[in-house]
């Protein structure tokens, strides 16, 4: 299954400008907060080295968010946006600006009625920006056609990025080159990294896609370990918020869930209640190995036997899967792709622990190389006695006056 939330997203800004992190925020229309991404990996090559932010402009072809009824006339959230985590972890997909898509000038009715009635409208080639990645949630997949572009900053990443003396625009786009794109991202029996991308020409073609790999995207996930997590996670929540006997789910009392205080009231229970859980697994022995992810942990290629691409391939299966249960792995610019990969399948799958239970919570834990780097920890160093030394000085002058 995919996300797909571009008509909610009202603006942008993505950092592309170190080698392997990918990061940024959305402003989600009448949201008070923005949607936070981190992520490991790096953009496509138009993008890879920048800074860049964006506006979209109302697309014709999308029906407008509906509004709630009531005093504020809010745009009504869909339910499966709700379960989105505000803080998105996760490698990245497909994140280009340099896309191109036909544009009709119409609503989708209007464009199925015209084109029925022999009547099509003239179809426009618009650019359009992709960004894409794997999370908590599955795969995310977002698309701003004709978007409002600032190229703000450009970094050289030593081998990823060009030079980029002007800002990229979008290169001539063929006919047949046109259609669904969709990133496969899944393990062979080898345990070889098969990232790759689909071009589906038809609606049935991506039908078929879809449910191929809805259940189990990334294709690692052991048969049983879903059944035994979810038997995990009722326990856990039973032993919290044992049954009232009232025959209604928690946090249901027959609220208007379109009332805006009440909306406010169920997320303040909803943090409430992942705090409980997290307090409740910390008195608990329920931790289990990150290796239990994984159905053929013995398969993974040695990092020896890799390349430097096919080991960041490799790292952005492995980083999927673990971000389904919030578990994130942040690379530094100090390691190459496949000093990761070794840190990651020697040391922190080994030897690392995670709660399943968290599945869905929001909570995020997080591991980075920079824990083992050398570099980054002479320049913490540095900044730390930087930080003294103004300190101190501001203080001498203070004592001065």
């Amino acid at each position: 299954m995919s996300f797909r939330f571009s008509e909610w997203v009202a603006a942008g800004e993505l950092f592309n400008t170190k080698r392997f992190s990918t990061h940024g925020y959305l402003v989600l229309r009448d949201s008070d907060r923005p949607m936070l991404f981190e992520l490991t990996g790096n953009c496509a090559p138009d993008l890879a080295g920048w800074h860049i932010r964006f506006e979209t402009r109302p697309d014709p072809m999308q029906p407008a968010p509906p509004v709630q009824k009531g005093r504020k006339k809010k745009p009504a959230v869909p339910p499966e946006l709700k379960s989105l985590a505000w803080h998105q972890i996760g490698p990245t997909g497909l994140i280009t600006a340099a896309r191109m898509v036909k544009w009709a000038p119409c609503s989708a009715t209007e464009l199925y009625h015209r084109a029925k009635a022999g009547e099509m409208p003239p179809l426009e080639w618009k650019r359009c920006l992709t960004i894409e990645w794997f999370s908590q949630n599955g795969r995310i997949c977002l698309e701003f056609v004709d978007p409002i572009l600032e190229f703000v900053e450009f970094h050289r990443i030593e081998g990823v990025s060009a030079d980029h003396p002007i800002e990229p625009k979008p290169p001539e786009f063929k006919d047949e080159d046109a259609g669904l794109g969709v990133t496969l991202i899944q393990l062979d029996d080898e345990g070889r990294a098969d990232i790759h991308q689909e071009i589906l020409s038809s609606l049935d073609e991506a039908g078929e896609f879809m449910a191929r790999t809805q259940d189990d995207p990334y294709d690692l996930v052991p048969d049983d370990l879903q059944r035994q997590l979810d038997a995990q996670a009722a326990q856990t929540d039973r032993a919290i918020h044992p049954s009232t006997g009232s025959g209604q789910e928690s946090g249901s009392h027959g609220e208007d869930e379109d009332d805006p205080s009440t909306n406010a009231g169920q997320e303040d229970n909803d943090a409430v209640r992942s705090a409980e859980l997290m307090d409740a697994l910390l008195d608990s022995d329920r931790d289990q190995p990150l290796l239990l992810l994984f159905q053929k942990p013995s398969t993974l290629p040695r990092p020896d036997d890799l390349t430097e691409k096919q080991a960041e391939e490799t790292i952005q299966v492995l980083l999927g899967q673990m971000a389904m249960f919030g578990v994130a792995f942040h690379i530094c610019e100090h390691f190459t792709a496949r000093e990761a990969y070794r840190l990651l399948v020697e040391k922190v799958l080994q030897e690392e622990r995670f709660y399943p239970e968290l599945r869905g919570s929001g909570w995020v834990t997080g591991f980075m190389t920079s824990e083992w780097c050398p570099h980054c920890e002479e320049e913490n160093q540095r900044a730390f006695e930087d930080y003294e030394r103004k300190r101190k000085a501001e203080e001498g002058i203070e004592e001065e006056q």
